[in-house]
C-alpha cells in the first residue's frame, strides 16, 4: 500500500510505494496538503503496478513525452552528441544549419510536425527556386535525417518518419565532371601557377607546392588545410612521407602518406622559410572555384562543366 509521510524540516509531503521493478520507491508530492498527497501516492502505485503486468509500455509513455518536447531542445541535444563524438567543427556547424532551415521553412516546433512528404517537398522546391544541385539537396537530406535517427535510437522516436526519403543520384546532375590532368597540362599548371598573383593569402609558389602534394598524396582539402612544416618527415628512415593527424582525416584516423623524392627535395627549401606552425595552405570555402579554376584558366585549360556558385 502506498503511503506518505514528512521529513524532518520539509514541508512537502512523501509518497513511499512499490515501484515498477518491485522495489520501494520513495518520491516528494510537491504538495503541503496530506490528502492531495495521499491521492498522488495512490496513483502512482497504480501506474507503478500497470507497468509491473505488462498493461503499460514505460518506452511508449517516454516516446510520447518526448514527441511533445519543443524541437529546438532536441536539436541542440542531438548537435552535442555530435560535438561529443569528435564530428569536425564544419562538419556540425553545416548539420546545425540544415536543420535549422528546415525547422524554420516548415515550422517543425515537435517531433510530431516532422512529415517525409513536406520535407520532400520543401527540398526540391528550394532546389527550384535557389538553383542547388542534387549533391547540395543530398547534404540537406542526410543532415535532417541524422537527427530523426538519432531521436529513434535514443528513445524519442519509435520509428524514423523520414525513413522513406533516400538521396537522389548525384550522376544525374553533375555539377562538375571530374578528370585527371595529363601530364603537359599539369605542367602548364605549374608554370601558369608559379609566377601567379596570390590568391586567399596564398602566393603562386604556395599553390603550387599544393598542388604537387596533392597530386602524389591524393589527400583531401580539409586534410591538405591543416598541414604544418610539422606534419613533413623528410628525412624519415622509410623515406619522405607527410603525416595527417586524426582530427583533419576524414575517417578520424591518422594518415600517412609517402612522398616521392623528388617532391621532397623540392618541399624542403620552401617548408624551411615557413612558420613550424604556420598553416601552409589556408585554402578558403569553395577552393576549387575560389583557386583551382582560376589556376587552371590562366594555363589555359578548360575547367570543365561547372557552374559559378555550386560549392564544388
Amino acid at each position: 500500500m502506498a503511503s506518505t509521510y514528512l521529513k524532518a524540516g520539509q514541508k512537502y509531503y512523501y509518497a513511499t510505494y512499490r515501484g515498477p521493478n518491485g522495489g520501494r520507491v520513495h518520491r516528494s508530492t510537491r504538495t503541503t496538503d496530506k490528502r492531495a498527497a495521499q491521492r498522488q501516492a495512490a496513483a502512482w502505485e497504480e501506474h507503478a503496478r500497470k507497468v509491473r503486468e505488462g498493461l503499460i509500455d514505460p518506452g511508449a509513455e517516454t516516446i510520447a513525452q518526448q514527441r511533445k518536447r519543443p524541437i529546438a531542445e532536441h536539436v541542440n541535444e542531438y548537435i552535442d552528441s555530435l560535438h561529443d563524438k569528435g564530428s569536425s567543427a564544419r562538419h556540425v556547424t553545416e548539420t546545425r544549419a540544415y536543420i535549422d532551415s528546415a525547422v524554420k521553412a516548415l515550422s517543425w516546433q515537435t517531433l510530431r510536425d516532422i512529415e517525409a512528404v513536406k520535407l520532400q517537398g520543401h527540398l526540391a522546391q528550394h532546389m527550384r527556386t535557389a538553383g542547388t544541385g542534387v549533391r547540395s539537396l543530398n547534404a540537406k537530406l542526410v543532415a535532417i535525417k541524422g537527427l530523426t535517427r538519432w531521436c529513434v535510437c535514443h528513445g524519442r522516436l519509435a520509428s524514423d518518419p523520414l525513413g522513406t526519403l533516400s538521396k537522389r543520384s548525384e550522376a544525374q546532375d553533375p555539377r562538375w565532371v571530374r578528370r585527371i590532368l595529363t601530364e603537359t597540362e599539369f605542367g602548364a599548371l605549374l608554370a601558369a601557377t608559379a609566377g601567379a598573383p596570390a590568391i586567399c593569402g596564398m602566393t603562386g609558389t604556395d599553390r603550387v607546392m599544393l598542388y604537387r602534394v596533392l597530386s602524389v598524396t591524393g589527400l583531401r582539402r580539409g586534410e591538405a588545410a591543416s598541414l604544418t612544416p610539422a606534419g613533413f618527415q623528410l628525412n624519415a628512415s622509410g623515406g619522405p612521407v607527410v603525416a595527417v593527424a586524426a582530427a583533419s582525416t576524414k575517417n578520424r584516423r591518422a594518415a600517412v602518406q609517402p612522398l616521392p623524392a623528388a617532391v621532397a627535395a623540392l618541399l624542403g627549401p620552401w617548408l624551411a622559410s615557413r612558420g613550424k606552425d604556420a598553416l601552409l595552405w589556408p585554402l578558403p570555402d569553395k577552393p576549387r572555384l575560389r583557386v583551382l579554376i582560376p589556376d587552371l584558366q590562366r594555363a589555359g585549360i578548360d575547367p570543365g562543366n561547372w557552374r559559378a556558385g555550386e560549392a564544388v
